[in-house]
């Protein structure tokens, strides 16, 4: 009767135990994303998508996605190169959008370049918003967003990159690092 209480001991102590890493896994999850920095370009404004839960002080942004917001000139282009903390960032992700609001007739072409990719689209007045999670391969150093007006309409267009992430393999912050 002894070896039973003591497996029934030993089981939930394992359970609690992967309990607990399961629980700090999730809350330190986010601090160990690869975080884009602007370098190079035109500077976006540059928003948390939402602020953190009630475990944080109130009012501090969360860390983990972005939003980021450009004025593209009629006839014009704007570029953003941000460095990324992690080298072995293997992924990013975010919703790209036209706003339609001031400039209803604008289109705007977008092209996102890092080191061994090139991922390219169009945000026309049809379909304004573009989900993006695009997987990137070799190590990153630079992330680059250019967005091209292809419209004749002489009004500015405001595009934004919403949600914006970047991810890297898991545990992979250890040997970024190195």
């Amino acid at each position: 009767m002894v070896w039973r209480e003591r497996l029934v001991l030993a089981v939930a102590a394992l359970v609690a135990a992967v309990l607990v890493a399961g629980f700090l896994t999730v809350l330190l999850a986010p601090g160990v994303r690869p975080r884009l920095t602007h370098v190079a370009g035109d500077a976006p404004e540059d928003r948390p998508s939402y602020e953190c839960s009630a475990l944080r002080e109130p009012g501090v942004p969360c860390e983990r996605e972005r939003d980021y917001r450009w004025s593209v000139p009629a006839g014009g282009s704007v570029s953003t190169t941000w460095s990324t903390s992690l080298r072995d960032t293997d992924r990013v992700g975010g919703v790209l959008a036209l706003a339609r609001d001031d400039c209803p007739d604008a289109r705007v072409s977008w092209t996102l370049t890092a080191t061994g990719h090139t991922s390219a689209g169009v945000l026309p007045a049809e379909r304004p918003a573009v989900p993006l999670r695009t997987g990137l391969s070799g190590d990153q150093d630079r992330i680059t967003v250019e967005f091209r007006r292809t419209d004749t309409a002489s009004c500015p267009a405001v595009v934004t990159w919403t949600y914006v992430t970047a991810d890297a393999p898991w545990f992979g912050f250890v040997w970024s690092w190195w």
